[in-house]
């Protein structure tokens, strides 16, 4: 059994609150270990060095400075906030470039793991949190982190995230890991049976053993009986990306093609070692307004940015769509033809929202606090602003909220239509 070591500390902290609903797993992205208060204050609660080493460095109702945007990142989950989250500092080990969080050598000790599995599974049962809502601050925000599972490669001893999430289920803290609750039923992981040092995981569920098993490595009920094994790695490897030629974009690397194409998300692609496309997972694209391209030879690229490969070209007047999840200058857009990609927010030319105020569901009402304040068709400033809202203007909302804006229904020359206005400029009634 792990133990925690108190290091807790009140300096830095900016807020205290209970309610903790999420857990998210990071890196410190340097290498090396590390607990002591930042000038900033701490980053998480919790630090987990090589040896397996937990140390405590803030009390559960602090919140800290861990998964929020800070202005350089993309909220990506509805929920998962600062205030109600857990975190999780996991030291790293890199033998690659270490201020790449890209770099596929990163890698975490197999002992940091076990201790961040026995660490969560005390979590989920003290405060009441469900494995599903056990995330990486990749999940929470566009950021690369915690590197070895966003990488996904099971670089050295690193797990890859499904194989962490795993054990999380089936109360397995590692080798020998252990039932919690169950039926008894235990399927481990072994070279041979009677190799018991060889154990890589216990599961109560057989195909989360059979997924978790390794090259080598055969699946055995409690009796010893051998239900699945998996052969000698024959050299394939089924890589997971956006494009081949995006290597950057790599989430996961699998010797076996059906977990490949399980571990698949939406807009990536399962490639064999050649680069041949073998499965795409269909996208979950939720539009929020449409978009006309103002320039000739627009490039549309793979990632937020100009080091990130083209996917394909626009000239002035395609159309496009928009789904509010930009970042910074680079609007996330779907091109037919095309797919979904980025492009720089001077070139497009933003149409008036489609939807109409005939579905509107408010909840309350609210009070517009500046001065000419733009209402736009989606959420942010990269798109088209319909009317300007002067200190006072009513208007209805209905919960949503998305990067910073709050979704309204105004009267808008002498017609209700649904919009976004920034809601630093919202005072709800």
């Amino acid at each position: 059994m792990a133990k925690i070591i108190n290091v807790i500390s009140d300096k830095n902290v900016p807020k205290w609150a209970n309610g903790k609903k999420y857990i998210a797993i990071h890196y410190l992205g340097v290498v090396g270990q590390n607990n002591k208060v930042e000038a900033g204050g701490y980053g998480a609660h919790y630090y987990i060095y090589w040896d397996g080493t937990i140390y405590q460095a803030a009390k559960h109702d602090a919140i800290l400075w861990q998964v929020g945007t800070g202005g350089y990142y993309t909220q990506k989950h509805p929920e998962a906030r600062n205030s109600n989250t857990i975190g999780i500092e996991l030291c790293p080990k890199c033998d690659g470039n270490a201020s790449n969080p890209s770099d596929p050598r990163w890698y975490f000790t197999k002992e940091t793991q076990e201790a961040c599995v026995w660490l969560v599974q005390k979590l989920m049962k003290d405060l009441g949190i469900p494995a599903s809502h056990v995330l990486r601050h990749y999940d929470i925000v566009n950021k690369h982190c915690p590197a070895p599972y966003v990488n996904n490669n099971k670089y050295k001893t690193s797990w890859t995230w499904e194989e962490f999430k795993a054990r999380l289920s089936d109360g397995s803290s590692g080798s020998g890991g252990s039932s919690v609750g169950g039926t008894g039923q235990m399927y481990r992981i072994r070279k041979s049976w009677a190799d018991a040092a060889s154990q890589i995981g216990a599961y109560e569920n057989l195909d989360n053993a059979k997924a978790a098993c390794k090259a080598g490595y055969t699946v055995y009920d409690k009796d010893g009986k051998a239900v699945y094994s998996v052969g000698a790695s024959s050299g394939q490897m089924y890589r997971i990306r956006k494009s081949w030629s995006d290597a950057g974009s790599q989430i996961g690397a699998y010797e076996s093609l059906e977990n490949a194409k399980a571990a698949c998300e939406a807009g990536y692609t399962v490639y064999d070692k050649d680069g041949k496309l073998l499965y795409s997972k269909a996208d979950t694209w939720k539009a929020t307004g449409t978009a006309v391209c103002g320039g000739n030879g627009v490039y549309v690229r793979s990632g937020p940015g100009k080091s990130h490969d083209p996917l394909g070209q626009l000239n002035k007047g395609q159309r496009f769509e928009v789904d509010g999840n930009d970042s910074g200058e680079w609007v996330h857009v779907k091109v037919a033809g095309i797919g979904i990609g980025y492009m720089h927010k001077d070139y497009g030319v933003y149409d008036q929202p489609t939807a109409s105020a005939g579905g509107w569901k408010a909840i309350g009402t609210a009070t517009c606090t500046g001065q000419s304040v733009n209402v736009r068709s989606g959420p942010g400033t990269s798109y088209k602003s319909l009317e300007q809202l002067g200190k006072g203007n009513r208007f209805e909302v209905d919960g949503q909220e998305k990067n910073g804006f709050t979704h309204i229904k105004v009267r808008i020359n002498g017609k209700d239509r649904i919009a976004w206005i920034s809601s630093q400029y919202v005072k709800r009634d």
